[in-house]
């Protein structure tokens, strides 16, 4: 709702680019978009305090009693080790796409060997 609401991306750039168009059917359809999606833009805006702050709030709150009810059903145990790979999995997702922006930057490409490389360069560098 953030995104809708408070940033420009290249949908609105091009809604723009439409309405600013030479030929004037287009333009008219584009200028009318463009109205709407203002209108609704601020609407989102107005609504983004009171919908979803809250609504982020309770999410948590959903996640809490999922994990306390995934504890009763089978046990301690399992829930803390499921948590755990949770937790390192998602330390790991963001790894390989730095590494590919590193690769890109110096205009290599990856091979997956290399990838591996500089992840476990990244992980031994982040530990010490």
């Amino acid at each position: 709702m953030w995104n809708l609401a408070f940033k420009t991306d290249y949908w609105d750039r091009w809604i723009d680019r439409w309405a600013d168009e030479t030929w004037w059917f287009f333009a008219i359809f584009g200028k009318m978009t463009r109205w709407l999606a203002g209108k609704v833009a601020r609407l989102l805006q107005c609504l983004y305090g009171y919908v979803n702050v809250p609504y982020m709030e309770l999410s948590r709150q959903q996640e809490y009693d999922a994990d306390r009810q995934a504890d009763c059903y089978v046990g301690k145990a399992a829930t803390e080790s499921a948590l755990i790979k949770t937790d390192i999995i998602a330390g790991i997702d963001s790894k390989p796409i730095v590494c590919l922006q590193k690769l890109a930057a110096e205009t290599r490409k990856a091979a997956p060997f290399e990838l591996l490389e500089l992840i476990i360069q990244r992980e031994c560098q982040s530990d010490r």
